[in-house]
Formats: structure tokens, C-alpha cells, sequence
């Protein structure tokens, strides 16, 4: 019998599209840093590198519906979950904005933790193709993958840009909610528990690393894709967010996180698409499914991306967009643990 493959769709695929893709997309963001691309583009109504990136996120959440509500099996669990609550939620946010400002700070910070989460999920998957009990090391590695995300994050530079969405309550009169940005910015508190949340998250991640050596001298099975996709995005990480504006941690970290669910979303759906499509499991259509596989969610985020550019002022499309993000989150974090629970 041979040997479990440690691989998600195999050795150039992982290292390339999921496991690097950290540092790929670092070594982009940091390309054109200082470039005309970076600086508002008056047709676009914003810089090119941020348009870009946006159509490529706007893409991938599109992607989580073929995992949710392509797999009949997963539907049919909770028909109500996948068809009305998407439109209570527009809905709601449609018509009451103190909603929609809630909603937009909550997307602001889950799109964080979603991120995180996502290469928890992959690092978990690697360790099951090593032969790792699956709950072995968990609760050290979801510890782990929060802080090497949100641990330079809140430490960095770029934290008061993640709380501008604070501002939008002024529209409502919670005046005092409004000026949180301008308030943290000036609290010496903020400084100190950043720099309270670097020294932790440092901290855990040199006593994860001893963990694991530990396990390693044992005897212990350990991915070493695990390993590589650990350090890949703490560097990155680190990097992106330390001494980078808040675009161009905003650009890395999405682009890679966007890269890595294409790939992910790719391998474990796309014989389930040839056989949907009723297409033959050859080079042929596998290469004409991933062009439309690319093509569709591509141009539905190109569509989104260049309507959100000009109706930006409208609440109902603000309300799609921020329901897009929330569902997407929701509904993929929601198939992970199906998917973890072996009934998917």
C-alpha cells in the first residue's frame, strides 16, 4: 500500500498556492510599495493595488457557496440557514443603518479571525496527512494561529486603521463611539497593551516551537508543511503589518488569504464539479473547468468591485457587500466544522 501523500493537491501546488503564499504575496506587497500603484487611481476612485485586490477577495467569497450550497448533503442538513437568514440579513442591514454600522465592524475584525481560522483549518489538514491525532496539539495550534495574526496586527502600526469603521457611527448621533479611533490613538494605554500583545504572542509561539521540538525528539509524527506554513505566515505577518501602511497589510494578507481558498476550494471540489458538469476526469476539462472555475468568481468580483466603486454612498449596496463578507465567513467556518464532525 503506498505511503499517504502529505500534500492538499501536491508538492508544487501546496508549496506555491498555500504554503508560501505568505511570502509570495509579501514579496508582491512589498514590490510595489512605493509605486504609482499605490496611490489613488481617480478612475477607480481608489489605488490599483487595493482595486485589484478587492475584485481577487470579492471572488473568493463567492467560492464558499459552491461548498455550501453545492454539497447536497450539507444543504439538506439546514436548508433554512442557507436560504432565509441570507435574506433577513440584507434585509435588515438594508434598513436599519445602526445595523449596518455594527455590521461593518464586525466584518472588519471576523475577516481577521476568519483568516486566522482558515490557516488553522490547513494546518490541521496537514497534520491528518502526517497521521497526527486530530486532536492532538489542537488547542495549541488555534492559540498559535490567533496570535501570529492578531498578535502583529494589534501590535503593529496599522491597529487605529482597523477601528476607523468606529467613525461611521457619528451618522447616527453616538458621537462618543465616533471619536474611539481619535481617542485610542492618543492613549498611552493602547501603546502599552500593544506592546503587552507583541511580547505574549512572541512568547507563545517560541514556547509552541519548543513544544514541538519536544514532540519531534519523542518520536512523534510532525508535518513538516505545517511547520513551513507556520513560520511562511508569521513571517508575513510580522512583516506586513509592522512597519507597512494599512493598505499594503491589507493587500498581502488578502491577496494570500484569497490565493490559499481558490486552492483549497479547488482540490476538494473540482472532481465534484467534473461530475456535475458531466465533463470526463481528463487534462482536457480539468484544464477547461479551472478556467471557468477562475473566470466566473473572477468576473463576479470584477462586477462588485467596479458597482461598489461608484454607488459606494448606497446603503443597499453597502448592505450586500457587508452581507457577502458576513455570510461568507459564517457559512465556511460553518462547513469546517461539519466537515470536522464527518458528516460532510
Amino acid at each position: 500500500m503506498a505511503p499517504r501523500s502529505p500534500y492538499i493537491g501536491g508538492p508544487v501546488f501546496d508549496y506555491v498556492l498555500i504554503i508560501f503564499a505568505p511570502l509570495v504575496s509579501l514579496l508582491i506587497g512589498l514590490a510595489i510599495r512605493d509605486t504609482s500603484l499605490t496611490r489613488i487611481d481617480h478612475r477607480l476612485g481608489l489605488p490599483p493595488h487595493l482595486f485589484a485586490v478587492e475584485v481577487i477577495s470579492f471572488a473568493h467569497l463567492f467560492l464558499v457557496f459552491l461548498r455550501s450550497h453545492g454539497r447536497g448533503e450539507i444543504f439538506a442538513r439546514h436548508p433554512l440557514r442557507f436560504t432565509v437568514a441570507p435574506i433577513l440579513l440584507v434585509a435588515l442591514l438594508s434598513l436599519s443603518l445602526p445595523a449596518l454600522l455594527v455590521a461593518l465592524v464586525l466584518l472588519s475584525w471576523w475577516d481577521q479571525y476568519h483568516q486566522c481560522m482558515q490557516n488553522f483549518g490547513l494546518g490541521r489538514i496537514y497534520d491528518a496527512k502526517a497521521g497526527i491525532a486530530s486532536d492532538a496539539f489542537r488547542r495549541h495550534d488555534l492559540v498559535l494561529n490567533v496570535c501570529i495574526y492578531l498578535g502583529p496586527l494589534i501590535a503593529g502600526s496599522a491597529l487605529i486603521d482597523h477601528l476607523v469603521d468606529f467613525e461611521n457611527f457619528a451618522l447616527i448621533g453616538m458621537v462618543d463611539l465616533a471619536q474611539l479611533p481619535t481617542r485610542a490613538a492618543k492613549s498611552s494605554f493602547l501603546a502599552h497593551a500593544s506592546l503587552a500583545t507583541g511580547v505574549l504572542s512572541a512568547a507563545y509561539v517560541a514556547y509552541y516551537l519548543v513544544a514541538m521540538r519536544r514532540r519531534f525528539n519523542r518520536g512523534e509524527p510532525i508535518s513538516r508543511e505545517k511547520v513551513m506554513l507556520i513560520l511562511a505566515t508569521s513571517t508575513c505577518s510580522i512583516i506586513a503589518w509592522r512597519d507597512n501602511s494599512f493598505s499594503i497589510g491589507i493587500f498581502i494578507t488578502s491577496l494570500y488569504h484569497a490565493v490559499q481558498y481558490f486552492a483549497l476550494v479547488w482540490t476538494t471540489e473540482h472532481r465534484r464539479l467534473l461530475g456535475a458538469m458531466r465533463l470526463p476526469d481528463t487534462a482536457m476539462a480539468k484544464s477547461f473547468l479551472l478556467g471557468v472555475f477562475l473566470a466566473v468568481p473572477l468576473g463576479l468580483g470584477l462586477l462588485c468591485e467596479s458597482h461598489r466603486a461608484v454607488s459606494i454612498a448606497n446603503q443597499t449596496t453597502i448592505a450586500l457587500i457587508v452581507s457577502l463578507g458576513l455570510l461568507h465567513f459564517w457559512f465556511d467556518g460553518f462547513v469546517w466544522s461539519v466537515g470536522r464532525r464527518q458528516v460532510a
